[in-house]
């Protein structure tokens, strides 16, 4: 233990940062591979099919040895690059701008362009900032952004409600479900009207 303290004290600061790097760069190369293996475990159906591929990723996660939040978004993140060359990126960068549209022409020009940073690299904040200052991302994108991830929430709303029963609940816990539920049902009664009225087409 003594021998190991002495080794890291006699490494420089640079150095320091240089293992620093590889090690991110490992954890991000990871992080997209399980994405990438996870989504052949479980590829992504037809929209609004129901094809139980959420028990399948869940089940991948646990069988690998991680938190199934996690697998998921390595998952969605590999599924919005899939077919496109993301080489020389990291996940974390990939994951922030996943709703840009043009994404081949997005990474092309950050692959021209040397980012403002102290390593040189693109790093969320950056690749975010040249995203909006070259037009990438538009109030459109911004609303679709949005959008998206509420559709998300109701998703993830829907299967928390659907495991509800597998749980014991005494009287006080059961009537403040029943409340908060007869709430939820109300607003989205309300959401639903103002959909259609607010959506050519949609009655």
């Amino acid at each position: 233990m003594v021998v190991d303290d002495v080794a890291e004290k006699q490494m420089t600061d640079e150095e320091l940062i240089a293992e620093g790097r590889k090690l991110v760069g490992t954890l991000e190369r990871a992080q997209l591979e399980l994405g990438r293996l996870a989504l052949q475990f479980a590829p992504i159906g037809e929209p609004s099919v129901k094809t139980g591929v959420y028990d399948r990723v869940d089940r991948y996660a646990e069988e690998v040895g991680v938190d199934t939040p996690s697998m998921r978004n390595y998952r969605t993140v590999a599924h919005g690059w899939q077919g496109i060359d993301t080489g020389g990126f990291g996940f974390s960068v990939l994951k922030a701008c996943l709703s840009i549209g043009d994404k081949e022409g997005f990474l092309e020009a950050l692959r021209e362009h040397t980012p403002r940073t102290r390593s040189g690299r693109w790093t969320v904040a950056a690749a975010v900032e040249f995203a909006h200052a070259n037009g990438y991302w538009s109030h459109r994108s911004a609303r679709r952004d949005s959008i998206e991830a509420m559709i998300s929430t109701v998703k993830r709303t829907r299967h928390t409600i659907a495991r509800l029963p597998e749980y014991e609940w005494s009287g006080h816990q059961l009537d403040a479900l029943m409340s908060e539920l007869t709430q939820l049902a109300l607003e989205i009664t309300t959401v639903r009207e103002h959909i259609r009225e607010s959506v050519p087409g949609r009655r």
